[in-house]
């Protein structure tokens, strides 16, 4: 009987414990919630030869720095050209900043969400570098820009 008493105690300090770090870490999620800057919500269509083209990859840096911004921002267009950039969640945009946008068009596959080209670069490296690139973007807080379009040429 004391055996099973005990059990019975021990058992309920342990799912007191175990509540108590979950009510922990549901603070401190929400905590950095709080404190993360909020998204803005960037999509657009990318052109190529003035047609949507879907396998472009976008890729974004700050503006004063030409290292991928890590982990890497990019983003695929979709077969009608669109994309949508992510911050947090799908969708959601990016931070306010000034970025530089470079593009590449390859076929892809995704390997444990990683692009993977099976070709090579459709525009030759013509958009790939960042210190080179024309494209710019300017995200200012509550101000989605959600029509954005980057027309390339393949030639």
């Amino acid at each position: 009987m004391r055996f099973g008493m005990s059990c019975i105690v021990l058992l309920s300090v342990l799912v007191a414990g175990c509540e108590k770090q979950l009510s922990e870490n549901e603070r401190i999620r929400k905590d950095a919630e709080k404190s993360r800057k909020k998204a803005v919500p960037v999509a657009g269509t990318v052109l190529v030869n003035s047609r949507p083209q879907e396998d472009v990859l976008v890729s974004l840096y700050k503006s004063d720095n030409p290292k991928p911004i890590s982990p890497n921002v990019f983003i695929a267009a979709g077969p009608d050209g669109k994309f949508a950039f992510s911050t947090y969640e799908n969708g959601d945009g990016l931070v306010p900043g000034d970025y530089k946008l470079t593009f590449e068009w390859h076929k892809i596959t995704f390997r444990r969400a990683e692009p993977v080209f099976e070709e090579p670069d459709k525009l030759n490296g013509r958009y790939s570098d960042p210190v080179k690139s024309e494209f710019q973007l300017q995200v200012v807080e509550g101000q989605p820009q959600k029509d954005l379009k980057f027309e390339l040429k393949s030639n």
